[in-house]
């Protein structure tokens, strides 16, 4: 029994997909794989997982009824186009984007939403059903891809809205954005979704220890674990001749100790008052009231990264000490442009239409 149906809509004037991609092909097959066990184990299950199933590809087959963000439209004699979109993000600084964003756009987050929480549902069936640890893996790495992707897309607004990036890596960023928007599976970003997770796996190897010397041994620990690329980032970030180098050292900082710069700061002022040189988590929790939480859990990851993001934007309208932007924002913002760069910015899928069109932009 096919429990879901291939979503591979094309528009007919310029044979460009338009749909959602719904599953991949290597989450069909692990899709595949579980209804089979779950045929011959539970049909209780089965029906429940079909049916959750058959509600997403409903949403997707609901969204693929507005307009391709790829393909021209006229609306009451004005124009859109990828053109139109990407002039439209670029233009709008600072502030939510949401109302100036394609509703495909908007309503495409919501499926990626729904997919995380139904593979996470399907991740515990099959926990329950017995799958082989081969395929919980595979569940647990699809439901981190789809939480790291909303990410990503998360990322790419914010650095959309700064001055300090070139107007052509934006131009980029739009047009990455575009392109995940119409089908919700994108080579670009797929790419940066896959650096996110690494700095968040390597993340889940540091305990720290909160004391008056900065986050020296962490950081160690931290980048033992990452690859080339972070290493690259390293030595041009945190060179003290690159512009925004106090910047990145303090997000550095606040994504290692799990804490904000405010809570930081406060607490080694007690510490250095108290003269001692370090405490563990759960000391510098109770010396600050809270109580110690670990981000190793997906959710919480995810949640750390928006308060660390909503924290940082508030600085930097008010103009308050402290890092104006995430350690993931200025990740994403140094590999941008070696990912656009390998995959020429997967403008190929589409034949000589969109770069016809995005030629535009420079005219």
């Amino acid at each position: 029994m096919e429990p879901v149906k291939k979503n591979s809509g094309l528009d007919a004037r310029n044979s460009l997909p338009t749909n959602l991609i719904v599953l991949s092909q290597s989450e069909r097959l692990l899709v595949d794989r579980l209804v089979q066990v779950l045929t011959e184990s539970s049909s209780a299950l089965l029906a429940g997982t079909l049916s959750r199933l058959a509600d997403m590809q409903s949403l997707a087959d609901s969204i693929a009824r507005f307009p391709s963000l790829l393909n021209p439209t006229v609306v009451l004699g004005d124009p859109r186009n990828p053109v139109t979109i990407i002039n439209r993000l670029i233009l709008r600084h600072q502030g939510d984007k949401t109302l100036y964003m394609p509703s495909k756009a908007t309503l495409g987050k919501s499926f990626l939403v729904t997919k995380y929480h139904t593979f996470e549902l399907l991740r515990q069936v099959a926990e329950k059903a017995g799958m082989p640890e081969e395929d919980m893996r595979e569940f647990q790495n699809i439901t981190a891809m789809l939480l790291f992707t909303l990410m990503v897309e998360d990322v790419y607004l914010t650095l959309l809205d700064s001055e300090k990036i070139a107007h052509v890596e934006r131009l980029q960023i739009a047009t990455a954005l575009i392109f995940s928007w119409e089908h919700r599976s994108d080579l670009i970003a797929n790419d940066t979704a896959l650096a996110l997770q690494s700095v968040w796996h390597a993340r889940t190897q540091i305990v720290p220890v909160f004391g008056t010397m900065g986050c020296k041994a962490e950081f160690v620990v931290f980048s033992q674990t990452m690859d080339t690329d972070w290493i690259r980032f390293v030595r041009s970030r945190l060179d003290e001749h690159f512009p925004d180098h106090d910047d990145v050292e303090l997000a550095v900082e606040e994504f290692l100790m799990g804490i904000s710069y405010e809570q930081i700061r406060e607490l080694r002022q007690i510490l250095i008052g108290k003269k001692i040189p370090a405490i563990s988590r759960e000391e510098a929790y109770r010396l600050m009231g809270e109580t110690a939480h670990a981000d190793s859990d997906l959710n919480d990851f995810y949640m750390g990264y928006t308060i660390r993001r909503d924290n940082a934007a508030v600085r930097k309208r008010l103009n308050l000490p402290g890092p104006q932007n995430t350690l993931e924002y200025h990740y994403m913002a140094f590999t941008l442009s070696q990912v656009v760069e390998r995959h020429h910015l997967d403008m190929t899928r589409y034949d000589e239409y969109f770069l016809t069109q995005f030629s535009a932009l420079g005219q």
